[in-house]
């Protein structure tokens, strides 16, 4: 990087005053997104082509064969895969969670889905013991949060037999040599600081696509779900899914992992 480049970059993030600076306020941000964006957040965001729809037929097909009567969506937005799971399932015992009560008004008034079964609440503030659930899923959710691994812990302690999780793979993102030399700053530990110079020295990066996001790989925590889990796989998804079969760290830019008992 240039001397005139991280200027330009500091002068960018100067600009930037009325943007987030905290968690706490980019948490808050993407609440009001999600208030602006509500009444049309489906049809800007969702695709029953997407990569998140191709993890969610590969999630039904899971919770089948190990006879899964409850489900806890993470982060359910819209009620998009508590939908899904009920119109297939209709016994199934499927709740949700969202901090945002704009989208669950939209899960409950467009998408019928009983207010009763949703709950606007973050995650880790959720009143329910170890081994509430049968599964956890989280459908694109975790590159909105700032610190994705308490998360993960969580969705690990609620579930008996399974966790799914469906998203982002930074690494993945982009040519295979970009990709290598983001795995290898991961691994030496400076992909932090790296992203955080690209973004204009922040950790954090704003879209009007997608709210607040960050640099995030479900491979990086992946450890957890092998401490948690005997069985672990990772499947990418999205229309780069065939590029990523042999190698989904480096070729796969968004996937579904799976940890099951």
């Amino acid at each position: 990087m240039t001397i005139q480049t991280m200027f330009q970059l500091l002068r960018r993030n100067a600009a930037e005053t009325s943007l987030p600076k905290g968690p706490q306020q980019r948490g808050e941000t993407q609440i009001e997104y999600y208030r602006r964006t509500a009444e049309a957040y489906d049809e800007t965001h969702i695709s029953c082509h997407d990569e998140h729809y191709e993890s969610l037929e590969m999630i039904l097909s899971l919770i089948r064969q190990l006879s899964v009567e409850s489900v806890l969506d993470v982060g359910c937005g819209t009620g998009r895969g508590v939908k899904f799971l009920l119109d297939h399932m209709p016994d199934l015992a499927v709740q949700g969670n969202d901090p945002s009560p704009d989208l669950l008004n939209i899960a409950t008034t467009r998408h019928g889905i009983r207010k009763d079964i949703l709950h606007c609440a973050d995650t880790l503030s959720l009143p329910f013991g170890p081994g509430s659930f049968d599964a956890v899923m989280s459908l694109g959710v975790l590159h909105h949060v700032p610190q994705p691994t308490p998360i993960v812990r969580r969705m690990i302690q609620l579930a008996r037999k399974a966790v799914f999780i469906s998203d982002a793979n930074y690494i993945g993102q982009g040519s295979l040599p970009v990709s290598l030399a983001k795995l290898l700053a991961t691994r030496a530990g400076l992909w932090p600081m790296i992203k955080y110079v690209q973004q204009g020295f922040k950790d954090w990066g704003y879209s009007q696509g997608d709210g607040v996001f960050y640099s995030y790989s479900v491979f990086n925590d992946l450890p957890l779900l092998l401490e948690a889990f005997p069985r672990v796989f990772v499947i990418p998804v999205g229309s780069a899914a065939k590029r990523g079969t042999s190698l989904p760290m480096l070729r796969a830019p968004i996937v579904l992992a799976v940890g099951m008992r």
